[in-house]
């Protein structure tokens, strides 16, 4: 499996934190959800609201929506999988683009990586790089 990249951040004492999309569903996670060709996924744009297409290949702990356009500004945003409820079930993470079509991490591989390094960091090493994404108020 590939090294995942992912952000920790804080909210500030001042903001309460939702599970709510702007699309008004609620996302939430199974664990034994995993993103499979065919599957019918959806992300969240920053500038154009949701887009939905389907998996069309997965390995080493990510997959590709090839009819899912993405761009910069989407990059670590969630993506699921909708429910009959009209809820949300996240599968991923955007990674990036490879050939013009967004890679994404499988959650699984997120929730993997995030275990392996809650265990291994010490306080007394240098912590890993930060970088700052963006802050919506």
């Amino acid at each position: 499996m590939l090294p995942v990249e992912y952000e920790v951040i804080a909210i500030a004492p001042d903001m309460t934190p939702t599970d709510v999309l702007p699309t008004g569903r609620h996302l939430g996670s199974a664990p034994g959800l995993r993103a499979q060709p065919g599957m019918p996924v959806c992300q969240l744009r920053s500038a154009t609201g949701q887009r939905c297409g389907s998996v069309t290949s997965v390995g080493n702990g990510r997959f590709a929506v090839t009819d899912m356009a993405s761009d910069s500004r989407d990059f670590g945003g969630p993506v699921y999988s909708l429910t009959d409820d009209n809820n949300a079930i996240i599968v991923g993470l955007v990674e990036g683009t490879w050939r013009s079509a967004p890679q994404i991490e499988s959650w699984q591989a997120v929730m993997a990586q995030v275990f392996i390094d809650s265990h291994t960091y010490s306080p007394q090493q240098q912590p890993p790089g930060q970088r700052m994404i963006s802050r919506h108020n």
